[in-house]
């Protein structure tokens, strides 16, 4: 979840949104011409809004908007950062929709949810006995749907970004690469989740020390899995491709299953 903006200045931006509803409640509850009142929860910018759910990726969106990028730029990506730095919802395995708006006034909509895969059947999630398997409805690779996030990041970018995808993924690589410190909120989901993590070799070694989900204060390093598949992603293209379909647009994605990133704590929500 994040909410991005670039505010008119001496350079044009702009300005791009993926609206978290209490960043849209608190915009939406303040009258105009109402007197400011100090408060240090409220943050103040001349030029650019970055929020998401987590430090690290807010850090990276700010210091694209720094850089000279607009707000698709820094959209992008705090949306890759948050795939290392917050797997409870960070979701190149996922999708979304992201919601823009223009100097001008002219607003664009791009939905880029999961699809089921062209594989699905309507009995799939059903036990022999007619009832429904709730293990294969909510844990592992038949719960997700075909991830939506990837091709529909990068056709933002290709169509209104202004920064190459190489450069914006180089924060969350880094930050895959050489960790950070886990805080109490991923602790918190990671100790939740310890009994369907636990059951994948895949999500042990990442988020497990032995046979215990990691704890705050560690560092969380995601170099053999998230790290080479978010570059893996970004190099010149990927096995992605987004296909874009008249308004409102849809965006598809086509991938080769290894491409995605593994270890999401949300596949096994």
């Amino acid at each position: 979840m994040m909410w991005t903006r670039a505010l008119s200045g001496a350079a044009p931006k702009l300005g791009a949104a993926l609206f978290v509803p209490l960043a849209v409640l608190l915009l939406a509850g303040q009258p105009m011409g109402a007197r400011l009142v100090p408060n240090d929860l409220v943050a103040r910018g001349k030029h650019g809004v970055v929020v998401s759910q987590e430090p690290h990726a807010t850090a990276v969106g700010l210091e694209v908007l720094r850089s000279g990028g607009n707000a698709v730029d820094a959209a992008v990506a705090v949306a890759l950062t948050l795939a290392v730095t917050f797997p409870q919802a960070g979701n190149l395995g996922g999708g979304g929709f992201l919601v823009l708006r223009r100097p001008d006034g002219h607003v664009s909509t791009i939905d880029f949810r999961e699809r089921a895969p062209a594989s699905a059947t309507r009995d799939m999630y059903l036990s022999p006995d007619g009832s429904v398997d709730n293990d294969k409805v909510q844990v592992g690779v038949t719960a997700a749907g075909v991830p939506g996030s990837p091709a529909g990041l990068l056709y933002t970018l290709q169509k209104y970004g202004s920064k190459n995808l190489l450069e914006l993924v180089k924060p969350a690589i880094r930050l895959a690469r050489e960790g950070f410190v886990i805080d109490h909120r991923l602790a918190s989901s990671l100790y939740a989740k310890r009994k369907v993590l636990g059951r994948f070799a895949s999500t042990r070694a990442v988020f497990f020390d032995g046979d215990a989900p990691r704890k705050q204060g560690e560092v969380l390093v995601q170099q053999r899995c998230r790290a080479a598949g978010v570059r893996a992603a970004a190099v010149a293209g990927l096995p992605w491709k987004a296909v874009a379909r008249p308004f409102p647009v849809s965006v598809t994605l086509l991938a080769q299953p290894t491409a995605v990133p593994c270890g999401d704590t949300d596949a096994a929500s």
